[in-house]
This record gives structure tokens, C-alpha cells and sequence, in this order.
């Protein structure tokens, strides 16, 4: 779970001088969304095994997928861009939730 990972990176990445020229807090952003990734999993597991596999499933999926809609283009500042492209966007997103709670 360590040392499998970091073996395939050294096996993987030839030139390390392109992670030195990296602004420190570039690494520790990637070092915290790597974190945050794990125990997203992690918590992923647990939530079909309380839900079970159908239900758990089907939630967890589509709110990954509202919230992989939403988040970038609130993180890029174009959540409201467009108005005419937005009401379709969001009555996808809409339509998508009303399937998962059907």
C-alpha cells in the first residue's frame, strides 16, 4: 500500500528535476488531493457496505457525478457563463438527481 506505489513512480519518472521545479505549494496541493482521494475511497467502501451495493451504488455515483459537474466550474469561475448553455446544464444535473432519488 507504500511501497508498491512509490516503486512504480521510480520505475515510471526519469527525470525527477522536473518535480524540483515545482512551486512548493503546487506539491502540497497535490500531497493534500491525494490524501483527500484516499479517503474518499476509503469512505466510498464503507458506504456501500452500510447502503449495500445497489442503493449505496447508485447514490454514491450520481452525487459524483453532481459534484464533478458543479465543483470545476464553480473552481473556474464559469458556473454562470453562459446562461442559455447553464439551464441546460442544470436541468441535466436536476434531471439526473430526480433518477437517483426515483
Amino acid at each position: 500500500m507504500v511501497i508498491i506505489p512509490w516503486v512504480g513512480v521510480a520505475a515510471a519518472v526519469r527525470q525527477w528535476r522536473i518535480m524540483g521545479g515545482l512551486p512548493v505549494t503546487g506539491l502540497l496541493q497535490l500531497l493534500f488531493l491525494g490524501i483527500l482521494w484516499g479517503v474518499a475511497a476509503l469512505l466510498y467502501g464503507l458506504a456501500v457496505d452500510m447502503l449495500g451495493v445497489a442503493l449505496g451504488f447508485s447514490i454514491l455515483t450520481g452525487l459524483s457525478i453532481v459534484i464533478g459537474a458543479v465543483v470545476p466550474r464553480f473552481m473556474a469561475g464559469t458556473l454562470l457563463a453562459a446562461p442559455a448553455r447553464d439551464v441546460a446544464f442544470f436541468a441535466g444535473l436536476l434531471l439526473m438527481v430526480l433518477g437517483v432519488i426515483i
